[in-house]
């Protein structure tokens, strides 16, 4: 409910293997907001900016570029062993 109250950009992102959080409300908060992200990082446990410089980098790329555009930019990036981290829009697309 108070979701909807959320006027700043959100840039959400979420373990691909976390155990300690579950995505659910992760996604359900995104659709709730009006202008929310989530990234997606598979492969990765609850802590990503403890991951591998492979993984690392992109994802601190994407967090620069979401403060430097205040556009949504991030769809589709690869890092650096190939692995896609895949950002979903608040519809889910």
């Amino acid at each position: 409910k108070q979701a909807k109250k959320v006027k700043t950009p959100v840039l959400l992102f979420q373990a691909g293997k976390d155990t300690l959080v579950t995505p659910g409300a992760q996604k359900e908060f995104i659709k709730r907001i009006p202008d929310g992200q989530l990234v997606v990082v598979p492969d990765i446990r609850h802590e990503i900016y403890r991951a591998p410089n492979s993984v690392l980098q992109p994802y601190l790329e994407m967090i620069f570029e979401f403060y430097d555009s205040g556009e949504k930019v991030l769809y589709d990036r690869r890092n650096a062993d190939g692995h896609s981290l895949h950002s979903f829009e608040r519809n889910g697309d």
